[in-house]
């Protein structure tokens, strides 16, 4: 039986600036059994990267990987198949990406990548060859997509670095250290501020763009893995501390809202209009007013076992969401009702989807291809991109 109630307004190397952290807390027992327990279910094994990127495109083109380390790019037909252009790396290129978890970027026939190696490396969208001089290895591990503003890369590190990238030639412009551990999220740039959430060190943080100093900072009970994102003027961030917190950032931030939620919040929120839908490592999917961090509606399936760690996709007046197992629900925007399920049995579900035409994209753990009509749940699988 599926529970929809509705709950309507209930609460719930270069030159380098040095930003310090006057109280470096140490990492409690807790959180190394939340990083344990949040890498078996997908997230990543560090001694052994599959990489989780999500699809992305620019025109025509979809750029995938289907292939851990590699991003190939092709053409996708109504039918599902994918008429490959290149890939890269080429067994020419002599370098080992080792998995690719950032979402690529592209932006005018240039394809960025941050792979786990710590290679950044932009690529020419029409024939799949690098366009920098030489291959920027930032020197530690990296897993958060990079936060661009046309003119450079933000990029951040497992060594808890913001490495700033020149997108015209590839060389380090700068370099912040904090030093409090793993980065596993996005960052978000406002005006002269960067924003980032810590993994390990569990804190948001404001960093000045010019001096690389920390103008603001606040610890949180869990640490952050989902994407920051923006609503309302304010930043929004899910942590695994099962916490959806908003700040406004008119000035100093200050926390508008705080929304608890019943799991751990792997996946990015997705911030439509006055709503913020969020979905949960407990198998519940929220949308919450995105003013007052006040809940709309709830959906939750009694007796499964649902774990949602893929951004929520809005198409079509549907909202799908994807169980990390391959459950895959429609559900109601604005009741959160369920309209139609689809479970697709042994097939993992990592990353977030992308919007192509009238239908979801979304490849899964073993490089399958799958198109999702948000209409009625049907699904075109394809393995590796071939019929």
């Amino acid at each position: 039986m599926i529970d929809s109630a509705v709950h309507r307004y209930s609460p719930q190397r270069s030159s380098r600036s040095v930003f310090h952290v006057k109280h470096r807390r140490r990492i409690a027992a807790f959180t190394f059994a939340l990083l344990t327990a949040l890498l078996l279910v997908g997230c990543g094994r560090l001694a052994g990267p599959e990489g989780w990127a999500a699809p992305i495109a620019e025109g025509d083109l979809i750029f995938v990987q289907l292939e851990r380390g590699t991003i190939t790019a092709g053409t996708l037909s109504d039918s599902g198949d994918l008429t490959q252009r290149w890939h890269f790396p080429t067994q020419n290129d002599d370098i080992d990406l080792k998995a690719i978890y950032a979402t690529p970027i592209v932006d005018a026939g240039v394809l960025y990548l941050a792979a786990f190696d710590g290679s950044v490396i932009a690529i020419d969208t029409n024939n799949g060859r690098p366009l920098w001089p030489a291959t920027l290895n930032v020197g530690s591990h990296i897993v958060a997509t990079p936060a661009f503003d046309q003119n450079h890369l933000y990029v951040a590190t497992e060594n808890g670095e913001i490495v700033i990238v020149r997108r015209d030639i590839g060389t380090e412009a700068n370099r912040y250290f904090d030093g409090s551990g793993r980065i596993w999220s996005q960052p978000v740039i406002v005006g002269d501020t960067l924003y980032l959430g810590e993994f390990d060190g569990r804190k948001l943080a404001g960093i000045n763009l010019t001096s690389g100093s920390l103008v603001w900072d606040q610890s949180l009970d869990g640490g952050v893995s989902a994407n920051l994102s923006l609503a309302s003027g304010r930043i929004i961030a899910g942590s695994l501390d099962r916490t959806l917190y908003a700040y406004d950032i008119a000035r100093i931030p200050t926390k508008a809202w705080t929304f608890n939620a019943d799991g751990w919040i792997v996946a990015n929120p997705l911030p439509v209009g006055n709503t913020i839908y969020v979905a949960t490592l407990g198998g519940s999917v929220y949308a919450i007013d995105s003013a007052t961090g006040r809940e709309i509606w709830k959906f939750h399936q009694l007796d499964s076992d649902l774990q949602f760690r893929s951004q929520p996709a809005l198409l079509g007046g549907m909202l799908v969401v994807a169980d990390s197992n391959g459950g895959l629900r429609g559900l109601d925007p604005l009741t959160g009702a369920p309209r139609w399920e689809r479970d697709l049995n042994d097939t993992q579900l990592l990353a977030d989807p992308l919007v192509h035409n009238s239908r979801l994209l979304f490849v899964t753990r073993d490089g399958q291809l799958l198109l999702v009509n948000p209409a009625d749940g049907s699904v075109i699988r394809k393995q590796d991109g071939e019929a």
